[in-house]
């Protein structure tokens, strides 16, 4: 029966807070713009490149790898075969990364290329690479409509927090309520 109760209170408690809180947060359109444009920084895509490599054990293996590559053999058809991680099976595609996600000598390699271009020998912690840049994509800005529902859901959390804020030092003038702090800090103590 206690345990009804107090489910109930909750239940209660929470319909009041539904109707005076929840059901009161409203983002006009121009308020959600505003804050685009205001935010502008926090909706920039960084810099990323895409690239692909040929993963070996050896300098010796890595140095085969680009006899085969200057023959004119396909980057993609020597990584199914030759590559020994886990991209091979995609001709060595790494997909697309930005700064600080590689490790970075591969990092430093790929800046250093234009797209289409392939680098020499690269050594790293898991061997020797030929890398191969495959793209780039400059930074660039999110468009509003694709922005809007983030900012449309960080803007009503806020103005949800200042009513409720509102609602509780409201119930507090009404009814006055006190908080013994030293109390509650007793009572935890214990």
């Amino acid at each position: 029966k206690d345990i009804l109760v107090e489910a109930r209170k909750k239940i209660i408690i929470a319909k009041f807070v539904k109707m005076e809180v929840d059901d009161k947060v409203k983002i006009l359109e121009d308020t959600m713009k505003a804050f685009y444009e205001e935010h502008k920084d926090e909706f920039k895509t960084p810099e990323m490149w895409r690239a692909s490599h040929i993963l070996v054990a050896s300098e010796g293996e890595a140095r085969d790898v680009v006899a085969e590559l200057s023959k004119g053999k396909l980057f993609e058809d020597i990584a199914r075969v030759k590559s020994i991680d886990a991209t091979s099976s995609r001709g060595g595609d790494v997909g697309y990364f930005r700064k600080g996600q590689v490790v970075p000598e591969f990092e430093n390699a790929c800046l250093s290329l234009n797209v289409g271009g392939q680098s020499a020998i690269v050594h790293t912690q898991f061997g020797y690479h030929i890398i191969k840049l495959t793209d780039k994509k400059g930074e660039a800005l999110e468009p509003y409509e694709s922005a809007k529902p983030k900012i449309e859901s960080a803007l009503k959390l806020k103005k949800r927090d200042e009513l409720f804020d509102k609602l509780v030092v409201s119930l507090k003038d009404k009814y006055r309520v006190r908080v013994e702090d030293d109390a509650i800090e007793s009572l935890e103590a214990k």
